[in-house]
């Protein structure tokens, strides 16, 4: 019994260091692929800002969260070191241009001038 629980104990050790290296402190955040949206609209939506303590779970609810706005097509979270970096693609902002012509009536001919 008392080898098993020694078992248990060394081997939540070795789990214990590898779960935290994907905690960190976000010590800046950067927004990167804006060219419509205003990075205040980003930064509303986004909830984590500089100084919070995040792991996998928090920044996959930041990334729905984002997706929800309707702003944006693609989202992705990236880590350099403890800079958190959010590289963005905007749906268009104009889907699909309807342009039709109508023909002029002989009425209103300008040929005539």
């Amino acid at each position: 019994m008392k080898r098993t629980l020694t078992l248990f104990l060394v081997s939540l050790l070795w789990v214990a260091p590898a779960h935290s290296d994907n905690v960190f402190v976000v010590n800046d955040i950067r927004v990167e692929g804006l060219q419509q949206v205003d990075a205040g609209n980003v930064f509303r939506n986004f909830p984590i800002a500089t100084g919070d303590q995040v792991d996998g779970a928090a920044l996959a609810a930041a990334t729905r969260q984002l997706f929800r706005s309707g702003f944006f097509e693609d989202v992705q979270l990236v880590r350099e070191n403890d800079v958190l970096v959010l590289v963005l693609r905007e749906r268009p902002a104009v889907a699909i241009i309807r342009i039709e012509a109508t023909r002029p009536s002989r009425k209103n001919s300008y040929a005539k001038v």
